[in-house]
């Protein structure tokens, strides 16, 4: 299997507020999955953190051999990383859990996108947010 290109969102209605996650998976330009799933009560930043840790999972259910993951969380994306250093307690337990998921597939990437390139997982997070769960295999 080739590159999978997986694209992940986290919305929080009124910030904190209901919250919720959008993840969607490419092999090449045919969608594969998605995800929409509400979170709870949560920051946006919780919520992204959520999106990403959920596309780390599906990759190592579905063993994923490379993934390349895009968000539109210059947070999320420079924490994870190691470009930015993680002082909220939270922030750091989430970032900890997305690293240690990470660390259990054989390849991957975290990139930082504009989010007018993230429209699709962005639906999918509102979605989630106002209340709807729905995983997709396509």
């Amino acid at each position: 299997m080739e590159k999978i290109t997986i694209f992940v969102d986290g919305c929080s209605i009124n910030n904190p507020g209901q919250s919720g996650i959008g993840v969607v998976g490419y092999n090449g330009k045919k969608r594969i999955f998605t995800v929409a799933k509400t979170i709870g009560l949560a920051t946006n930043n919780v919520a992204e953190y959520e999106a990403l840790i959920e596309a780390f999972n599906i990759a190592f259910k579905k063993k994923y051999k490379d993934i390349e993951v895009f968000s539109d969380s210059m947070l999320v994306v420079q924490q994870t990383n190691s470009e930015w250093k993680t002082k909220d307690k939270n922030m750091k337990r989430l970032c900890n859990i997305a690293k240690d998921r990470a660390g259990m597939l054989k390849k991957w990437s975290l990139k930082y996108i504009p989010r007018e390139e993230n429209t699709e997982a962005d639906e999918l997070s509102k979605e989630g947010a106002g209340g709807s769960y729905k995983e997709e295999e396509h």
